[in-house]
This record gives C-alpha cells, structure tokens and sequence, in this order.
C-alpha cells in the first residue's frame, strides 16, 4: 500500500503546527533542535512552516527518509514506496529492540491499507506509552488528571477514569489496558488527542500543558531525547549496510500516527 494513499486523508486534516512539526521532523530530524529549535518554541512560526506541507511532500520525504543507503535495493524487494512494508522494517530493525518486546504479529498483511494503519498504531501507542513512561512524577500526575477528565467526557464513568488514571500514572498504557478493556481505544484517542493539542499549544489546562510541552520538545527536538538515542544506539548490520534515516522517519509516523488516533 502507497505511502500517500495511507497518510493523505490524516495529513489534510492536521492543523498548520502539526504539518510544520511534521516539517522539522522530516527536514532535520535528529538535528532538529540545533537547525531549527526556534521555530517549534513559537506556535506562529510552527504554524507558519506548516502552511505549505503537502501530503504529497510528506509522503515523498518519508519514502526518501526509508530508502536513503538502499537505493534499489528497496525496489526490487518491493519496500520502495510500500508503507506497510517501511513500518515493518522500522518494528523489526529498531522498534522492537528499544521497546524490548517481542515482534508484533499483525491480522492484516502489510500491503494492504488496514495492515498499514495497524502498524502505524502500533507504533504510535507503544511511542505514547515509552513517552509516559519517562515523565517525572509531576508531570505524570498533571497528564493523568487531564486524561481523566476527556475519558469522562467521553462517558466512561468517574471510578473508571480514575482506575484508569491510576494505572497509567502507574504503568504507562500498557497497564491501563487491562482497566479499559473494550474502551482502551477510547484512552488510546484521548491520550493521542493531548499529544495533538500539545504541539498545536492550546486546549489543556495549564499544568498539563506544561508536562506535554516539555516533552513533546523532548520527543521530538533533543538530540539527546529517548526517541533519538534509542535508534541511535542500535549497531544493526542492516543498519550499517543500509543506513535508513530513522530519526526522520520514525517520529514522522508518530505524529502522524497520533493524529490519527486523537481522531477516532
């Protein structure tokens, strides 16, 4: 399945400060913060930067960002352009030694668009989940309450929200899991919905905001953020051989995987 044709309709609909840290992202990845730090500390000119991103673009540079050191290598073994394809490489290679978990098995095949989004999602919630996970007490506390209170917004009862609350402040979505049962996509959603609001720097309340900016920042713009560092660190062969941009590549799905979440 085409890059575009996965990403296109989630990428039409992401606000200007979306698309403009999307932008960033694709543009400097891991030196983000030293190229480019002053854009994504002021909503305006995020917001700015983003006006002009196109899905098209977007789908061109992740699709380079994925080839870049393979060259035909990726097309005659049917990766070149194949989203599904990308995202299982990008599991396989990197993702699933940082998480430390054992290689999803996915109900859908690669190459089909429900496959494609199936792995997206993974991605993004195990990436929301790692991003938990490494927030100090504070800005944990501060983040729970505000999932708290969309997730009784969105009907699910006050001792519900606050079991779920509990677990997350606890361990992360992976605890929560167990808690929501058939609603943990509805906590998937609102936590992908913060993350969303975050880089656009509007709609949470002041302590929350305060934990999602600081690090959405970390996520995304510290060379020395987890996200970076962990893909950085591994000594893969096939990363020698073939060095992908992953710190362009894998924060663009989440960003992209998240808005996609914080819309169902």
């Amino acid at each position: 399945m085409e890059v575009i044709d996965c990403i296109e309709s989630v990428v039409s609909n992401m606000s200007d400060e979306e698309k403009g840290m999307l932008k960033v992202i694709l543009e400097y990845g891991k030196k983000a913060e030293k190229e480019a730090g002053s854009i994504w500390n002021s909503q305006q000119e995020l917001s700015s930067y983003g006006k002009s991103v196109t899905p098209k673009w977007v789908a061109d540079e992740m699709t380079y960002a994925f080839q870049q050191g393979a060259g035909i290598v990726d097309v005659v073994s049917g990766k070149y352009g194949n989203y599904g394809k990308m995202l299982d490489m990008a599991i396989k290679e990197v993702l699933v030694k940082a998480f430390h978990v054992s290689k999803p098995i996915f109900s859908s095949d690669s190459k089909t668009y429900e496959g494609a989004v199936q792995r997206e999602g993974w991605i993004a919630e195990n990436l929301l989940n790692s991003m938990i996970t490494n927030m100090g007490e504070d800005e944990r506390k501060a983040f729970t309450k505000q999932v708290e209170q969309l997730l009784r917004a969105k009907g699910i009862s006050a001792g519900k929200a606050a079991q779920a609350g509990a677990a997350i402040f606890q361990g992360g979505l992976t605890a929560a899991r167990a808690v929501m049962g058939f609603n943990f996509h509805i906590l998937v959603a609102q936590v992908a919905n913060l993350v969303v609001k975050a880089i656009a720097g509007r709609g949470l309340s002041f302590a929350a905001n305060a934990a999602m900016q600081h690090w959405v920042k970390i996520l995304f713009g510290a060379t020395f953020g987890w996200i970076f560092t962990a893909i950085l660190a591994f000594p893969l062969l096939t990363s020698l051989i073939y060095p992908r941009e992953y710190d362009k590549l894998i924060p663009a799905v989440f960003i992209i995987g998240v808005s996609r979440l914080s819309k169902e």
